[in-house]
């Protein structure tokens, strides 16, 4: 009886410890699928690509740790450090400036989360700039948008236009997590998941949200809920200065009379989209250069007049000659090819349209004899302007490549009479 007695205890005590370690396995089990899950990388889910955002080395005490349910891997953490860090010690006039307008602060992390600080960004949507602005929105939010300049790519223009869009939806939803979905998505995506939802209730909707946008919009929220301070920067003394103009002036202008900077003025001037200073609107340029251009401005004017006129283009010489128009040729490329342009064909050859055909002779005018003791023939790689020419060519002036070639912006594989060096 006593056995049996010994027995029972021991297979309780197998059974009591057999059910310790299965159900210890369990939780081991849970606790490494769960870590595994979180370490999952969530590229898919920020709305910008992760891997275009250089981050410095960071130490770790340093690095934020999201709570769990973000679900945010170790890498991902360091970055929204790195952005994090960023936000505060170069964008903090964002801060100040919703401040201002009497807006939550957690409003000033939707560049974080959108563009990641990129000033030039570019979302699928078409949204450009640190704040994504729609094309529509920008024009609505008095934005200059045009062939010559972009606003949305200046920091500060950009916030108050965006500031003015969420105090909009702000009067629209009466609720912050609803205007950061309507301005992460569009006011008509909100309408759809209220909508579905039968509810314009937040917590009723949420199940309806996609899950990417959803994790941006609470992203913002565990961000706005760490305690920071602003660090608040003082400019150091610059020798730049604003500078107006009455008239838009050219790069390639500018370069027949003073070789400068170009690449750095419009490292300066975000705003800027080629090679045009556009007229009516403030340029940050150094002192010496827009002091330059406005004590000779007259001068560059009447030149950009004259070089995009053609008035310097040789016209002296002239020779015919025929082309015979193979399968696959089209008007602009042979006009590119003979640096002449497509109106002048269709005028010696008396077209009414650009259509062409096979075997077809054309007659183009040859308006410059090669002279290889004079000239060098450029194939144009990456090159997009004259300045450009000048400036890897120190004999070369603007003027002189107008006197053997057609102004206009340059192709790839065109070729290009420049003076031999």
């Amino acid at each position: 009886m006593r056995s049996l007695n010994n027995m029972f205890k021991h297979s309780k005590f197998f059974s009591f410890h057999f059910q310790i370690k299965f159900h210890g396995l369990i939780i081991m089990f849970f606790v490494l699928r769960l870590f595994s899950f979180n370490a999952q990388k969530n590229d898919n889910l920020f709305l910008f690509n992760p891997s275009d955002i250089k981050t410095s080395l960071l130490m770790e005490n340093n690095i934020l740790w999201p709570p769990m349910e973000i679900n945010i891997a170790k890498e991902d953490s360091k970055m929204l450090n790195f952005l994090f860090q960023k936000k505060l010690n170069e964008y903090s006039f964002i801060d100040s400036a919703l401040n201002r307008h009497k807006l939550p602060s957690k409003f000033g992390f939707l560049p974080l989360i959108l563009s990641a600080y990129q000033d030039h960004y570019t979302s699928n949507l078409s949204g450009r700039g640190i704040w994504s602005l729609s094309y529509i929105t920008a024009l609505k939010m008095n934005l200059n948008v045009n062939s010559y300049m972009d606003q949305r790519l200046d920091e500060k223009a950009s916030t108050l236009a965006a500031i003015r869009h969420i105090k909009e939806l702000s009067k629209i939803y009466k609720s912050d997590n609803w205007t950061l979905l309507s301005y992460i998505t569009s006011p008509n995506y909100v309408s759809n998941i209220m909508k579905e939802a039968n509810s314009n209730k937040w917590e009723e909707a949420i199940k309806f949200i996609d899950k990417k946008y959803l994790f941006n919009v609470e992203l913002i929220n565990w961000l706005d809920n760490i305690e920071y301070s602003p660090k608040f920067t003082h400019p150091n003394p610059s020798n730049m200065s604003e500078f107006i103009f009455e008239e838009n002036i050219f790069f390639d202008a500018i370069a027949q009379f003073k070789i400068i900077d170009f690449q750095k003025i419009k490292r300066d001037n975000s705003v800027l989209l080629g090679q045009i200073l556009p007229r009516d609107y403030g340029l940050k340029l150094e002192d010496e250069v827009g002091n330059f251009l406005k004590q000779n401005i007259q001068k560059i004017l009447s030149f950009q007049d004259s070089m995009r006129r053609n008035l310097y283009l040789d016209t002296i010489q002239k020779s015919k000659k025929i082309h015979l128009v193979k399968q696959g040729d089209v008007l602009g490329q042979i006009a590119i090819d003979n640096n002449v342009s497509v109106k002048e064909i269709m005028s010696w050859n008396n077209l009414k349209n650009t259509i062409i055909y096979q075997d077809q002779k054309l007659i183009l005018m040859s308006k410059h004899e090669f002279n290889n003791n004079k000239l060098d023939l450029k194939i144009i790689s990456k090159e997009k302007y004259f300045w450009e020419i000048a400036v890897a060519n120190p004999q070369v002036t603007i003027k002189k490549i107008c006197k053997y070639n057609y102004y206009r912006e340059l192709k790839p594989n065109q070729q290009l009479r420049i003076t031999k060096k």
